[in-house]
C-alpha cells in the first residue's frame, strides 16, 4: 500500500473505493475491513504516501505564486491574483492527493467558479463535517488576509504552515470516518454496540449495569472513537469513561 502511494498511485478516491467494496457481511468482517482500510497501519501509510506530499505541494505552490506580494500587505484590488495563486495550489494538491477531483473543473474557464469548486473540495477532503482549523475553510482563511493592512504575506505563510498539520489530521479523519461508515455503518446500531461491549470486556473494561442502556444507545459513529481507544490506545480528547466503561480496580471484590 505504501509503495503504491510513494509511486503516486495511492489516492483518496482509491482508498475509499476499496473501503466501500470491502466484505462486511458480518460485524466481525466489518471491523476487519475497517481496520484494513481505515485503521492505524493503513492511515500511517496513507499519510506518508499521500497526505504529507500533497500538503507540501499545496504550500510550496501557493508560496511560489504569491511572490509578487512579498512586500507589504495584500491589497483588496489584487483579490483575483491571490485566488489565481490559490487555484494553482489547489490543483497541485489534488494532482497529488486525488486527481479525480480535477475533473470537476475540466472545461470551466471562469476563474471564480474554479476557485469556489476547488476550495469546497479541499475543505471536504481536509476536514470532517465542515469543521476547519481556519474557521470556515481555506477560502475564509485566504479572505482574512486580503485588504488587511495589519497582515502581510509572511504572516499568512507562517499561519498556513503551522496549520498544515491540522489539515493533515483532517484528511486522515475524513478517510477513517468514511471507511467506518462504509463497513461498520451498514450494520444495526445495537449489533455494533453489542460487539463493542464484548471487545471492551476482552480489553479489561467493564460496563456497569446501570450504564448499559446509555452505552447501547450510543450513535454508531461514537464507536469508531471507542474502537481506536481500545485497539490502539488513541482516545483523543476522551477516555473510556466517556463511553460509560470502567476499569476494575485491583482490590475489586475484596
Amino acid at each position: 500500500m505504501a509503495g503504491k502511494g510513494l509511486e503516486g498511485k495511492l489516492y483518496i478516491s482509491d482508498v475509499l473505493d476499496k473501503a466501500r467494496k470491502a466484505k462486511s457481511d458480518t460485524i466481525e468482517q466489518a471491523f476487519k475491513s475497517y481496520e484494513k482500510h481505515g485503521g492505524e497501519k493503513a492511515m500511517d501509510a496513507f499519510q506518508v504516501a499521500t497526505v504529507v506530499p500533497a500538503m507540501q505541494e499545496f504550500y510550496n505552490t501557493f508560496r511560489d505564486n504569491m511572490k509578487p506580494f512579498q512586500k507589504g500587505h495584500i491589497p483588496s484590488s489584487k483579490k483575483k491574483e491571490v485566488k489565481a495563486a490559490a487555484v494553482k495550489a489547489l490543483e497541485a494538491f489534488f494532482k497529488r492527493a486525488d486527481p479525480k477531483k480535477l475533473k470537476l473543473v475540466e472545461g470551466i474557464k471562469d476563474p471564480e467558479e474554479r476557485y469556489k469548486i476547488l476550495c469546497k473540495e479541499y475543505n471536504e477532503a481536509t476536514t470532517q463535517g465542515g469543521d476547519s482549523p481556519f474557521g470556515g475553510g481555506i477560502d475564509k482563511f485566504i479572505d482574512s488576509y486580503i485588504g488587511k493592512k495589519s497582515k502581510n504575506l509572511d504572516k499568512m505563510l507562517i499561519e498556513l504552515y503551522h496549520n498544515q498539520s491540522k489539515y493533515a489530521q483532517g484528511m486522515v479523519h475524513a478517510v477513517t470516518s468514511k471507511a467506518f461508515h462504509y463497513n461498520v455503518g451498514r450494520h444495526e446500531g445495537l449489533d455494533v454496540a453489542a460487539h463493542m461491549k464484548k471487545l471492551a470486556k476482552t480489553k479489561g473494561y467493564e460496563l456497569p449495569q446501570e450504564h448499559e442502556p446509555n452505552f447501547m444507545m450510543l450513535q454508531k459513529e461514537a464507536f469508531e472513537g471507542l474502537y481506536k481507544g481500545l485497539m490502539h490506545g488513541k482516545w483523543g480528547d476522551k477516555t473510556h469513561e466517556s463511553y460509560h466503561l470502567m476499569k476494575p480496580t485491583k482490590d475489586a471484590g475484596h
